[in-house]
């Protein structure tokens, strides 16, 4: 028997060196891969993020630890009258607060978190350092020294446990307000009619007791004259009757103007009346009672 040996290790071995390689290869394509992967989605959350920044209607601020001034997107330039350039790294967030509205909130923070808080940057920041809801109102200065109320949220931007910013969400409510004040007012305008009305009615009330009691009592006065010579008393009676009647109609008439009152189209008409003609009317027609 012819037996045949050949030494393979370096064939062995170029195989074991093809196959690494081409390990390397593939894992050198999948990182490539998830590199170009996790750029791609780099870009379009960057892309997002830039679109709120640029487009969104409401005012972000990005502050350091001490409040000073690191972003200002072009919704805080258009609303506060401020060049981004002049606020970055160079302002602070209190530039834009009215100093005695701080100073009041400051004073209530302080009870309400039954611990001392520091006027200026402190007051905005408190309750996101302890991370408690901050969202209230406040009252914002613009460069021209106008102002205008905001919905404020400040909140901590944190690097593990560590604070390291804080970014500041204002929202504009002054047509808020506006719509609100209107409000009020129509409010305001509706209880004003209700009590015009009501006491019109009352007025009304007491004014239909006048005619219908010289109604009665002249009535029952002419059925006590029965003679011809009680003839000019009847006349007299009879007047009484016509007038309350008309006075009566009047009322009636007030009644149904209450619309027109509602529609505003009642116009005071101001006129002179003899007091002493009037009274004497008065007592005359109660004589008989």
């Amino acid at each position: 028997q012819i037996w045949f040996i050949s030494d393979i290790s370096a064939q062995k071995a170029l195989e074991e060196k093809t196959a690494a390689l081409q390990k390397l290869q593939y894992e050198h394509k999948l990182e490539a891969h998830i590199i170009a992967g996790k750029e791609t989605a780099f870009k379009r959350v960057g892309y997002f993020l830039n679109s709120i920044w640029t487009n969104l209607d409401v005012i972000l601020i990005v502050t350091d630890q001490q409040g000073h001034i690191r972003f200002f997107n072009p919704a805080a330039v258009r609303m506060l009258g401020y060049p981004a350039r002049e606020v970055t790294d160079i302002g602070s967030l209190l530039m834009f607060h009215d100093k005695q509205e701080l100073a009041q909130r400051t004073e209530k923070f302080s009870t309400e978190l039954e611990q001392p808080v520091l006027p200026g940057i402190e007051t905005l920041t408190i309750k996101a350092q302890l991370n408690l809801p901050n969202e209230y109102e406040w009252t914002y200065i613009r460069k021209d020294g106008s102002s205008f109320p905001v919905v404020l949220t400040v909140s901590a931007i944190r690097d593990g446990s560590r604070i390291t910013g804080y970014i500041a969400v204002g929202l504009d409510i002054t047509a808020r307000r506006n719509s609100e004040a209107e409000l009020r007012h129509a409010l305001d305008k509706e209880k004003q009619l209700n009590t015009l009305k009501s006491r019109f009615i009352s007025i009304a009330s007491h004014e239909f007791r006048t005619p219908l009691s010289t109604v009665l009592s002249s009535t029952y006065l002419l059925e006590k004259y029965v003679t011809t010579a009680d003839q000019p008393k009847r006349e007299v009676h009879i007047q009484r009757i016509s007038s309350a009647v008309s006075m009566l109609t009047d009322i009636l008439d007030d009644f149904l103007s209450l619309g027109k009152i509602e529609e505003g189209k009642i116009q005071v008409r101001n006129s002179l009346i003899d007091t002493h003609k009037y009274i004497s009317k008065i007592l005359t027609e109660v004589e008989g009672l």
